[in-house]
């Protein structure tokens, strides 16, 4: 006896001399399972069992695949609430918006030259802005203030 297996059915094909074949259907969401015998002889005639087995067998697919989609939205969900979350956390203290404001205003050249389309740009403005900080002893990570320019100032 030869097991084949799938993720929405397990079939099993019988070698015997009779020519007696068995499967079990299984189906994920409704939990159930259907177990068929037939003839090689009603395969290779499509006889009404042998349809119906194969009707069985695409609907337990088709909830298999539903299935699967379910968790594939239900993972995209999940990715966009971190994304969400992520960058729901991705802001300034005052004072550090009031530094970024004042390089912004020094450096205005630099803006100009971002906004007509200069993307590399960015990186200058966000190390002068860095330096700043230093200076001022305030601590800024560059994601967010990359994240806060683009989003805030730079449009």
């Amino acid at each position: 006896m030869t097991k084949l297996y799938s993720n929405y059915y397990t079939y099993w094909v019988s070698d015997g001399q009779k020519g007696i074949e068995e499967c079990c259907i299984n189906y994920l969401v409704s939990n159930k399972k259907i177990f068929k015998t037939y003839t090689s002889s009603d395969r290779y005639k499509q006889t009404n069992l042998y349809k119906e087995i194969m009707k069985l067998k695409d609907e337990a697919k088709a909830e298999s695949d539903l299935l699967q989609k379910q968790r594939e939205d239900l993972t995209k969900v999940k990715e966009l609430e971190l994304q969400n979350k992520k960058l729901g956390n991705m802001f300034l203290t005052e004072k550090q918006d009031l530094l970024l404001q004042t390089i912004l205003q020094e450096h205005s050249n630099l803006v100009e030259s971002y906004q007509s389309g200069n993307v590399k740009v960015l990186n200058t403005i966000v190390g002068k802005y860095l330096g700043a900080c230093k200076i001022s002893k305030l601590n800024a990570d560059p994601a967010i203030v990359s994240h806060v320019l683009k989003t805030k100032y730079l449009v």
